[in-house]
């Protein structure tokens, strides 16, 4: 410190750091302190503020959690499956875009929150890279990123219908990602005893996600229960795809 804030009243630099984090810079500030320690205290300071913005948030967030519920699926893929919704039968069923937000945005409103998303597709055409920012009245933000290939994904279909599908689903998925979202079946749509295998695209899709964020082939399969990514049942498809972005 200075002379001048070392010659300040006791009295006063304790009501100052007792108080506003930035009562003790406008006390050096009136003091006419040195430029050096203006520019500590003012990091001081903005420290302060960053720790109490990210506890503002964390409190937020756990309380967010603590009220949303489980999302219910409310849509399904690959027609003539064994999982039923909704008197029909798919082979996996997954939750939309708008109704996650249907569900968790008057939550997220109520604490304080809200999201936004940056799209970067690749130059070659490979797929979409999603990044969801998750912001805190507070000021604190976290964020989540999804690549989602596109030709494994989305086969058929024009060039913007893939895009635009597939930038939904990467939508989807990193906003379910930076909540710590859960969706579950509703009992009407859990799988039978037995389930049709996914299709050669969706395997081709799931190793080309092991790759794309390091995973373990032999590993995830143990984790999958299964020995080939072929095998792996279709209604479970949707849990696989969530469990190697987790990994991301």
């Amino acid at each position: 410190m200075t002379n001048e804030i070392a010659t300040t009243k006791p009295n006063e630099i304790a009501a100052a750091v007792s108080g506003d984090p930035g009562a003790l810079l406008q006390l050096a500030l009136q003091k006419d302190a040195a430029i050096d320690v203006i520019e500590r205290l003012s990091a001081l300071m903005e420290r302060q503020q960053d720790r109490a913005a990210q506890t503002e948030f964390h409190d937020s967030f756990a309380a967010f959690q603590a009220e949303c519920p489980v999302v219910s699926h409310d849509a399904g893929g690959g027609g003539q499956g064994n999982v039923r919704l909704n008197g029909s039968k798919f082979k996996y069923t997954y939750a939309t875009l708008p109704h996650i937000k249907q569900v968790v945005d008057p939550i997220l409103n109520r604490h304080g929150f809200s999201y936004s998303w940056d799209t970067d597709h690749a130059p070659d055409g490979s797929g979409v890279t999603i990044k969801c920012t998750l912001w805190h009245r507070a000021g604190h933000s976290r964020t989540a990123t999804v690549f989602t290939p596109m030709e494994k994904l989305h086969g058929g279909g024009s060039p913007a219908q893939n895009s635009g599908s597939t930038t939904s689903y990467g939508m989807r998925r990193s906003l379910q990602s930076v909540l710590g979202l859960s969706t579950d079946r509703d009992d009407d749509a859990r799988p039978s005893v037995s389930s049709e295998p996914v299709s050669d695209k969706e395997a081709a899709n799931l190793i080309a996600l092991c790759d794309s964020v390091g995973a373990d082939h032999a590993k995830f399969l143990v984790y999958m229960r299964v020995a080939r990514f072929e095998d792996i049942p279709a209604s479970e498809y949707e849990r696989a795809v969530a469990a190697l972005e987790s990994k991301r």
